[in-house]
């Protein structure tokens, strides 16, 4: 029964301390596709533009079949561009 546990108790303790050396990265190791050295990387402010279309109204005058003369309220769009800042990684 002692000897049962014990073993179990030494099985789990290896199994531990197996998984805690195992999972430890070095503190420079970036793999084998940097070829040991870390990538320097810096982030880049890019301007790109949003295109939104704008509602405006504007007060036209339009004639009937009689030709009586009418002002009219009609609705139009122009589109216009609205700068949007974000960063992009830039690596070399």
């Amino acid at each position: 029964m002692f000897s049962s546990l014990r073993r179990l108790a030494c099985v789990a303790a290896l199994g531990i301390v197996g998984f805690g050396l195992s999972s430890s990265a070095q503190a420079g190791g970036y793999g084998y596709g940097y070829g040991g050295y870390a990538p320097q990387c810096y982030y880049k402010e890019v301007i790109t533009y949003q295109i939104v279309s704008e509602p405006y109204t504007k007060y036209i005058t339009v004639y009937d079949s009689y030709g009586c003369a009418q002002v009219v309220a009609k609705t139009f769009y122009h589109d216009i561009q609205i700068p949007v800042k974000s960063y992009v990684k830039v690596c070399y």
